[in-house]
């Protein structure tokens, strides 16, 4: 059955509760440790405004707390509000108090001015909307001259053992565990089509130049199966 992606967040709101929990079984534990890749790349400049969208719980805006003690502020959006409360409270329970602002919003049709943020990151959230390349529009609009946009994203091995590897997790591993233990198993065979059917390596960061970043590069990480993807905004 296919998802409506303009309606995908309804999708998190029902596993929000489990969100955390399913996520660190299915990545082995790992995935947090993605994470601290894609912050160790933002800059490390005084004073930093930081957008991470499809913030979900707000792994992202943790990690940057307790990595980049010079990050100002961050902004924290999703469409998906009981995925946004628990990162609230996450922050709440930690005693982090006015460094992050939790806001729903869209992704399309971001609520900032021009030239607002130093740094947007977007972790495992870009291949869940319509049209990626209106949204990666938006974040060059809202970023300074010389921000920095991070995007970290599953990606698939075009051949090989490691392509074969991956197509066993993707097809039997996550769909039948995250299933299980969301008890919604479209949430989870939905996550394994949109990985398939995402474009990576080369052709995202090709979009990612088409709609203006420069100096665009990407790294891929645990055997090709995540790609960080790095462009600035002149």
């Amino acid at each position: 059955m296919l998802i409506d992606k303009s309606k995908s967040y309804r999708l998190f709101d029902r596993i929000a509760p489990r969100y955390d929990f399913i996520n660190q079984i299915i990545s082995l534990g790992l995935s947090r440790g993605w994470r601290k890749k894609l912050t160790d790349l933002l800059p490390n400049a005084p004073g930093l405004i930081v957008l991470d969208l499809a913030t979900g719980t707000g792994e992202v805006p943790l990690m940057l707390l307790r990595q980049k003690s010079k990050v100002q502020k961050i902004i924290a959006l999703d469409r998906s509000y009981p995925m946004l409360s628990l990162g609230k409270t996450k922050i709440d329970q930690q005693h982090r108090p006015g460094r992050v602002a939790f806001l729903q919003g869209d992704a399309n049709v971001l609520p900032f001015n021009n030239q607002v943020f130093d740094a947007a990151t977007l972790c495992f959230g870009i291949r869940n909307v319509p049209d990626p390349a209106a949204v990666l529009r938006e974040l060059r609009r809202v970023l300074k001259p010389g921000g920095q946009i991070l995007i970290m994203e599953f990606s698939f091995p075009p051949s090989g053992i490691k392509q074969k590897i991956l197509g066993f997790i993707l097809r039997f591993f996550i769909p039948i565990v995250g299933g299980f233990l969301s008890r919604d198993p479209q949430a989870y065979h939905y996550l394994r089509k949109s990985i398939l059917n995402f474009p990576s390596g080369m052709a995202f960061a090709d979009m990612l130049k088409q709609v203006g970043f420069l100096e665009v590069s990407f790294q891929t990480c645990q055997f090709g199966f995540i790609t960080i993807y790095r462009g600035n905004k002149r």
